[in-house]
């Protein structure tokens, strides 16, 4: 991506010379490595490390073994009402009308 027009190389200028062009890419590289800059800072915010990494790994144990814990109670405490309604069916069924 050459910023010359005339086709003549900026390089074969002779030495002391001051050619615009070469501001003109300069600016241009200039430009793109701020863009550059800026994509890679937003990177660097989005990215985990090794320690979040593991932070989270955790953080997921040890929700799952809440979440085991959790069903675990509500299980026992649905088994105990279908005794009780079972229970309660059988006692009508046997002692009613």
């Amino acid at each position: 991506m050459s910023s010359n027009d005339n086709g003549s190389h900026i390089e074969n200028a002779p030495r002391g010379a001051y050619d615009a062009r070469v501001d003109t890419r300069l600016g241009v590289i200039e430009t793109r490595i701020a863009a550059i800059e800026a994509d890679q800072a937003a990177i660097r915010k989005s990215l985990a490390t090794v320690r979040t990494k593991a932070e989270l790994q955790t953080a997921m144990t040890n929700r799952n073994a809440e979440l085991q814990k959790a069903l675990m109670i509500h299980r026992r405490r649905l088994y105990g009402v279908a005794s009780l309604v079972m229970g309660g069916v059988y006692l009508i069924a046997r002692y009613g009308p």
